[in-house]
């Protein structure tokens, strides 16, 4: 067997928080210049060593005693998902599970190891998904599958989110998203069926198209220094929605607007009508951390983006908010250097982040 190496790229939400987490509602997410990186190799028994994610090392000569290892450790959940359904993958080809030696390394984290909130669970995902199904099949896998199974995992792993970050991690570029139907999926990888069958099959609402690179405007985006939890914040969110229905869905409609008035601006290239969009979106995710007691929009998010604003752009939080990366849409030439010194003094660092239309890679 031969060594596969992948790269998937992070990705950033632009648009469409919390409201893409809904079955037919749209979300603009974008991959990003910085990826996170798994190597597959031939080894004796099963390795897997992650020296970026702060995870020791995973040895066992038997396939089931490495699953019973990954169990004990709750940041491997995911990943021990990915494995689990990409080994019953290889068994509907009546194929066993070879060794290997599987390394992950990421540029989704500062030096301490501390997420920046772009995507680094995804691209985890998407990446130990084509290595490993690559590595044992003799030749890289496509895409769609690779979404699929890395989907699949995500909603057995943590029951919640859109999975638009798998799919800018898979597909690259910019992406206009609606997510599936999770309970549909839940039905079909409970109920004992071909996986094969699943990854071929269309899935309800699932909507993926990339969108043009749009108008020229400059986008920036800062860290917090505040990481946040993406389940817990969902979790919290759905709550709310529980408990007030009608409030959210008056969030749903008003984020709605505002994302496919971006999507136009984008296809029309119309820089003033996209950060009108931007704007219409970050007061709708105001509103709804307001109503919902969710901290969407922190202390350090809302300096940062109040020195956006003074210096003429518009910007909202990236994601479930709470923290993490805070973006920023400037006309040509953008003040970088004032931002660079205004963020510095809120405590936010400037990111040398872009635009990436490079998807999952998979060599050789």
């Amino acid at each position: 067997m031969k060594t596969v190496v992948v790269r998937a790229p992070g990705k950033l939400m632009l648009m469409g928080e919390y409201a893409v987490t809904q079955v037919g509602h749209p979300g603009v997410v974008m991959a990003i210049d910085r990826f996170l990186t798994c190597t597959v190799e031939p080894y004796p028994q099963y390795l897997l060593e992650f020296p970026d994610l702060n995870v020791p090392p995973m040895r066992a000569n038997d396939w089931h005693a490495l699953g019973e290892q990954m169990t004990r450790v709750p940041r491997l959940d995911l990943i021990s998902h990915v494995l689990t359904l990409a080994a019953r993958y290889l068994e509907e080809e009546r194929m066993s599970v070879p060794t290997f030696h599987l390394t992950v390394r990421s540029e989704l984290q500062n030096e301490a190891g501390v997420k920046y909130g772009l995507g680094s669970s995804a691209a985890v995902s998407v990446a130990v998904a084509a290595g490993f199904l690559s590595y044992a099949l003799r030749h890289p896998v496509p895409r769609d599958p690779i979404f699929k199974l890395a989907a699949a995992a995500h909603v057995l792993s943590q029951g919640n989110g859109s999975c638009a970050d798998i799919a800018a991690a898979c597909y690259g570029g910019l992406l206009r998203y609606e997510r599936f139907d999770a309970d549909w999926l839940n039905d079909r990888l409970g109920g004992g069926g071909s996986l094969h069958a699943l990854v071929q099959s269309a899935w309800p609402w699932l909507h993926i198209q990339r969108l043009p690179k749009g108008p020229e405007l400059c986008l920036k985006i800062g860290w917090t220094g505040e990481p946040a939890s993406t389940p817990a914040l969902l979790q919290r969110m759905a709550t709310f929605q529980a408990q007030y229905p009608e409030r959210f869905k008056k969030f749903v409609g008003e984020s709605d607007e505002a994302v496919e008035l971006f999507i136009d601006a984008m296809q029309a290239s119309n820089g003033r009508a996209l950060l009108e969009a931007v704007k219409a979106n970050r007061t709708a995710l105001q509103r709804l951390g307001l109503e919902a007691q969710v901290p969407i929009e922190t202390d350090a998010i809302q300096r940062g983006l109040s020195t956006v604003a003074q210096l003429g752009g518009a910007g909202k939080s990236s994601g479930a908010g709470g923290g993490d990366a805070i973006l920023a849409w400037f006309f040509a030439p953008e003040p970088a250097e004032q931002l660079r010194k205004q963020w510095r003094e809120d405590g936010i660092l400037l990111l040398p982040v872009s635009s990436s239309d490079q998807g999952v890679s998979i060599e050789p």
